[in-house]
């Protein structure tokens, strides 16, 4: 089941007549979900981490910083007094205390072995339901289908090359998105070949040495952000870098810093960038 509440939440609560409309997000691919469906958070955490993402810029400045993910500020969060606190399966550990502040309603957003873009659906689709929103978690769903569509069309006039979707890790190591990535889907739902054939384990791959990207030297070379600066300035240093097929052919596209365990809204504006770069590539 995608989404768990507390037994009797809506009876006790009075959350069935009308929907909770001060909500706090511990998860990102919640928070950007929720902002998706049209709903400003309450409170939420790591915002300052989070607005330095492409998405973050859209957050409003209202929304309460409650600090770290992994433990927020539980007194601000209690004076905060949501109706509502949305969690992911990652936090599980921390509903007992949760649920002494507001009901708490937990969605399940990556798990292994599931296509990470099919259960992003999932989980839109839950959260639609928690906070009596479902037209728009279906339009939302809808959207993400027709845009990954129409991209998939454009691209399908340039010819195909195996793709590497991968994030650098320092100036000599990355990791790679295999299929069951958010950003692996994306590559597959756009209908290309993921170049990466390791394992992932719904995330980007332990990092593994550049050299790794010879094995495929038709591929192009899409780079997910964030990158440090200093990354950046020491690959342009390195000749092993350098010596990279898809490098010396120019056929690295860069993207903007996104949240590597993202949702829809993550997926499609990293399909947007991915496939503009790709187009430009395809056009010398």
């Amino acid at each position: 089941m995608a989404a768990s509440l507390p037994l009797g939440l809506w009876s006790s609560a009075g959350l069935a007549a009308d929907r909770p409309k001060r909500i706090a997000v511990v998860d990102w691919a919640l928070l950007e979900t929720v902002l998706a469906l049209g709903l400003t958070p309450l409170a939420a955490t790591e915002l300052r981490q989070y607005r330095r993402l492409s998405l973050g810029k859209t957050l409003p400045q209202s929304t309460v910083d409650l600090g770290l993910r992994g433990a927020p500020n539980y007194e601000l969060l209690l004076t905060s007094n949501p109706d509502l606190i949305l969690i992911s399966q990652f936090y599980e550990g921390m509903r007992g205390l949760l649920e002494k502040i507001a009901p708490v309603a937990s969605v399940t957003t990556y798990e292994p072995g599931s296509p990470a873009l099919t259960l992003a659906k999932k989980a839109t689709q839950s959260l639609g339901e928690i906070l009596f929103l479902e037209t728009e978690a279906q339009k939302l769903v809808a959207a993400t289908d027709k845009t990954l569509q129409a991209y998939r069309e454009q691209l399908n006039s340039l010819g195909g090359r195996p793709v590497y979707a991968i994030n650098l890790g320092d100036s000599r190591h990355f990791r790679a998105f295999g299929s069951d990535s958010l950003i692996g889907g994306v590559v597959a739902g756009l209908g290309l070949q993921n170049a990466w054939d390791g394992q992932t384990s719904y995330s980007a791959s332990a990092p593994v040495p550049l050299t790794a990207l010879a094995k495929h030297p038709e591929a192009a070379l899409v780079i997910v952000g964030p990158v440090a600066s200093d990354i950046v300035e020491g690959i342009q240093r390195s000749r092993l870098w350098s010596a990279l097929p898809m490098v010396r052919e120019n056929r690295t596209v860069w993207l903007g810093a996104h949240n590597h365990f993202g949702a829809l809204p993550t997926a499609i504006a990293i399909a947007s960038e991915m496939v503009q770069g790709l187009k430009r590539l395809a056009h010398g």
